[in-house]
């Protein structure tokens, strides 16, 4: 299997002659040194977490000269999230090559979104250098995004988890918000949908606290804890697989029986909490999983508490929290996501390359 980047060579026409920005980060060190040795690289331009992709969550980061490559480095996370009109002066084509989760909280498709707007108003062509989808063959889940409630953390009508490729969302993107903008993808070759481990490529963590391929099949879900106070293990060794709070009764959270999962009561840094292990990959709905945790912890547990804007945010609508407010359960609040999600699945099967 070959990642688009892999490709370079042989779209050398989308690039020959021309000044090439680059969006990537640590996952695209092997992209700044094709572009370098083979065409006209002028600048680089990072998402969350920065160029080396260690910067913390929701950390504001600066723009830097990169000191390997002398580039200048812009930055999109922070005051400024859309490639200015200076940035863009001396670009003839933006390229984009970062690895992500088809999580639509997941910055970097925001970053996307952002990156083919500036480009379209100034008539720069933008390539896709497409990357697997790491948990490929698992479906949509979870609420579509209401627009009332677009933020940084969910900037386009998809399902908490889309199930989508950057190359695919890209498309859809066009069509969709939509985004006036010159689209390539450079697909990927020799990709099936599946996990990323069955097709045998090395894992990169995509963020410092997505350190594993479980924390990314599970992130959908766990990271509605964010808006808690319930953590969901940032802090922990095992960000995302595991959640706690020094009042949570873990031995009886760890007795639920969920599709896909298995819950194993484990203390860790930050309080009492559970281990979530994947059990059955075919039978894992990360964010179905993760509203029935918190529909148990709220019947249990007088002591939860939800940042409503936060929460809001990261669901893409407000109608998750009132019904668990409502004390609405959970398989009521997952049958409300059925009917818009078949309507996506109408529409994503459209844009799909693989």
């Amino acid at each position: 299997m070959r990642l688009g980047r892999d490709r370079i060579a042989e779209r050398a026409d989308l690039f020959a002659g021309k000044r090439v920005g680059l969006v990537t980060n640590h996952s695209g060190r092997a992209t700044i040194g094709a572009f370098l040795s083979a065409h006209d690289l002028a600048a680089l331009f990072s998402p969350e977490h920065g160029l080396s992709g260690t910067a913390a969550a929701g950390a504001p980061i600066a723009s830097s000269i990169d000191p390997t490559t002398r580039l200048p480095v812009h930055s999109l996370y922070g005051a400024i999230q859309r490639p200015t009109d200076e940035m863009l002066t001396d670009i003839e084509v933006m390229v984009y090559d970062l690895q992500d989760v088809a999580a639509r909280c997941f910055t970097y498709v925001t970053t996307l979104a952002e990156v083919m707007r500036a480009c379209g108003a100034h008539g720069i062509p933008v390539v896709v250098l497409d990357r697997p989808d790491p948990l490929g063959d698992l479906p949509a889940d979870g609420p579509v995004l209401d627009l009332r409630f677009a933020s940084f953390v969910g900037a386009s009508p998809v399902p908490l988890r889309y199930a989508m490729t950057p190359g695919e969302l890209a498309s859809f993107y066009v069509d969709c918000l939509p985004i006036a903008c010159d689209l390539t993808v450079v697909d990927l070759d020799g990709w099936r949908r599946g996990w990323l481990d069955d097709a045998r490529v090395p894992f990169e963590p995509p963020s410092p606290a997505l350190r594993s391929l479980p924390a990314c099949a599970l992130y959908a879900g766990t990271v509605l804890f964010e808006a808690t106070n319930v953590s969901p293990g940032r802090g922990t060794s095992a960000p995302f697989e595991w959640i706690g709070a020094p009042w949570l009764d873990a031995a009886r959270l760890s007795r639920l029986d969920l599709d896909g999962i298995r819950l194993c009561a484990e203390d860790r840094e930050t309080g009492r909490g559970v281990r979530i292990e994947i059990a059955d990959r075919a039978r894992l709905r990360p964010v179905a999983i993760g509203v029935r945790l918190l529909a148990a912890i709220r019947d249990t547990h007088r002591e939860l508490t939800i940042d409503a804007e936060r929460f809001d945010h990261l669901a893409g609508t407000d109608a998750l929290r009132l019904a668990l407010d409502d004390g609405r359960s959970a398989d009521e609040i997952v049958a409300s996501w059925r009917a818009p999600l078949e309507t996506f699945a109408d529409i994503r099967r459209h844009y799909l390359r693989y």
